[in-house]
């Protein structure tokens, strides 16, 4: 993929680079890796052909503090100690860099975030291989974003309490829609459907066909899929009604508004709803986008386990990746967004999300997988906890004879009816 460069950078283009813009063209080559190139070799050639203009000048304490092990085509993983800082740089962010290597963070001024890092979700490993469930999995739950090239997909398994493991993740690639071109958005969504269409099959019969095993040894299914049907709405539509069973199509809704259940064709829970719609023949997932997203990242920021070194209930975790690969691409899509938080002189405390990078498709994938746990009944806290939590009640007063009752609610003037005050019709 290559770089979208803005009007900015292209003025600065016309003139011979310097040395910082060198920096900011790998750094964005680094972020931009795709699923055919995980370790971000094409970025590692661009720093190796300007090695010398970038690193001119720089002074490091330590010249040893970079990894000269070789990448499988024979060339260094890292050239130097200034290469290794940036791509510490591309793959957390300056800030994170500043405060954990530098140790010089920046002062917070304006709106204050979560805190979450992409280097924080790429250390929340739970130590099992991919596709291994934990012991105590009741439920597997998949989502996926829908794009007109790619369609990012996660499965996660969870367990009482809200715990989960991310246990697979990856990108189906949508084949045929490379020469489809439009001037007119709608036209060009609409060539794009059947693509999409033959993708989502696809990409069914990978997962159908896919084991997940637990402790046990036993395979397990999964329970339900959620499909972001937003921008490709036909697509998914004619996937999930030729499918059926698990699979479901779903909408975000930003500033969502609470539903009650008014009829068997709309089914409530506290952040999402299921509304059947008639002129589509479907069951539609919508979720509160806001809620969903900020659930995912608390859920990387609760550490992976407990006094016990036990997976702790409410976390959120991945699998552990073969060799010294990461979840580095992963980890940059988590926190794409960030929930932000500002003060406003005269309106107080004002939070709202704010897109970080473009690529934001595996968060998105993961909070429809984490959206399932409501439909299918997991929750942080059990009904059980709830009422060992909740306030003792107050002793309830004696019973007083019926006569002394009926004087001290209402007065002896009064002659009580049965059923209240509402004559009770016969």
């Amino acid at each position: 993929m290559k770089p979208s460069w803005n009007g900015r950078r292209y003025r600065k283009m016309l003139r011979p680079p310097d040395r910082m813009d060198l920096i900011e063209q790998y750094i964005e080559l680094r972020q931009l890796r795709g699923a055919d190139d995980p370790d971000a070799r094409k970025a590692f050639a661009f720093w190796r052909d300007n090695q010398a203009e970038i690193e001119r000048g720089a002074e490091v304490s330590n010249h040893a503090s970079y990894n000269g092990d070789l990448h499988a085509d024979g060339q260094p993983l890292e050239l130097s100690a200034v290469h290794a800082y940036y791509n510490r740089v591309a793959d957390v962010g300056k800030k994170a860099v500043a405060t954990e290597v530098d140790n010089d963070p920046p002062e917070e001024a304006g709106p204050q975030n979560m805190g979450l890092t992409a280097e924080i979700v790429a250390s929340r490993m739970s130590g099992l291989a991919r596709r291994q469930l934990p012991a105590n999995t009741e439920y597997l739950t998949a989502g996926i974003d829908i794009g007109k090239y790619n369609c990012h997909w996660v499965v996660t398994a969870w367990w009482r309490g809200a715990g989960g493991v991310v246990v697979d993740y990856g990108i189906a690639e949508v084949s045929g829609n490379d020469g489809v071109r439009h001037q007119d958005r709608l036209a060009d969504m609409e060539a794009s459907e059947p693509a999409i269409y033959r993708c989502l099959l696809n990409w069914r019969d990978y997962l159908l066909n896919t084991q997940y095993i637990d402790a046990a040894g036993q395979e397990r299914k999964i329970n339900m899929v959620l499909c972001d049907s937003g921008t490709y709405t036909n697509a998914v539509y004619e996937f999930c009604r030729q499918v059926r069973g698990i699979f479901r199509p779903s909408k975000g809704i930003h500033k969502y508004q609470r539903r009650k259940q008014t009829s068997e064709k709309c089914v409530a829970a506290a952040n999402q709803h299921a509304q059947y719609l008639d002129s589509a023949n479907i069951w539609l997932q919508e979720l509160d986008t806001d809620y969903w997203k900020q659930w995912v990242h608390e859920r990387f920021l609760t550490p992976t386990f407990d006094e016990n070194n036990m997976l702790r209930r409410g976390s959120l975790s991945i699998y552990q990746p073969e060799g010294s690969r990461r979840h580095l691409s992963f980890a940059q899509h988590i926190v794409s967004e960030e929930l932000v938080h500002q003060f406003v002189e005269g309106k107080g405390e004002k939070q709202q999300w704010v897109q970080r990078n473009p690529n934001n498709h595996w968060l998105d994938a993961t909070y429809l997988a984490a959206a399932c746990t409501e439909a299918l009944g997991l929750s942080l806290i059990t009904p059980s906890e709830v009422l060992l939590q909740a306030k003792p009640s107050q002793p309830k007063p004696s019973p007083q004879p019926r006569q002394q009752q009926q004087k001290t609610q209402h007065g002896s003037r009064f002659r009580q009816r049965p059923g209240g005050w509402i004559p009770r019709r016969r």
